[in-house]
């Protein structure tokens, strides 16, 4: 299911068995500078909490199916991609932490 932004609507999330969610994929993106939707995808995401997509609600939803499994984060862009793995490592660890323990405080 592709969300933020994708085809689907909130409503197929709140819906969605919870036995169907194998895992949780983050990619936040800035607001787009381009109509390359490619190129901004592969290249301008930026870490979770620092985009413009609604994650907050994307984490809440989930949270409050009882989801509790895997999230992975897919922060491509140019910047990450050339940056200390360690660096990439923490700043990907806090801001996704910081994201999904938000939502579970406020609806776990």
């Amino acid at each position: 299911m592709a969300f933020l932004p994708g085809p689907s609507r909130w409503q197929d999330l709140v819906a969605l068995p919870l036995d169907r969610v194998g895992f949780v994929q983050f990619a936040h993106a800035p607001e787009p500078v381009s109509p390359d939707v490619h190129h901004e995808s592969m290249h301008r995401r930026v870490l979770p909490a620092r985009g413009v997509l609604d994650l907050d609600r994307f984490c809440a939803t989930l949270v409050a199916k009882g989801y509790d499994g895997v999230v992975s984060v897919e922060p491509l862009s140019e910047a990450w991609r050339t940056a200390d793995l360690h660096e990439f490592a923490a700043a990907t660890l806090a801001s996704s932490r910081s994201v999904w323990e938000s939502a579970t405080t406020r609806f776990g």
